[in-house]
């Protein structure tokens, strides 16, 4: 099921596929991981910062 909406998204063109991914299975954990949510989105901003500047 998982794998069905990152191939749908990816078919988008989405840049943030991988983030949209990321923050929907987050969503699905619960409320009693907020603090791994916020460690997780730090991690993929710094994934994602290093990213566009490789490509730009």
């Amino acid at each position: 099921m998982g794998a069905d909406v990152e191939r749908s998204e990816l078919k988008d063109g989405s840049i943030y596929t991988g983030l949209e991914g990321l923050l929907k299975m987050l969503r699905g954990v619960g409320n009693e991981s907020i603090n791994e949510i916020s460690y997780s989105i730090r991690i993929g901003q710094q994934a994602g910062y290093s990213f566009f500047t490789g490509i730009f």
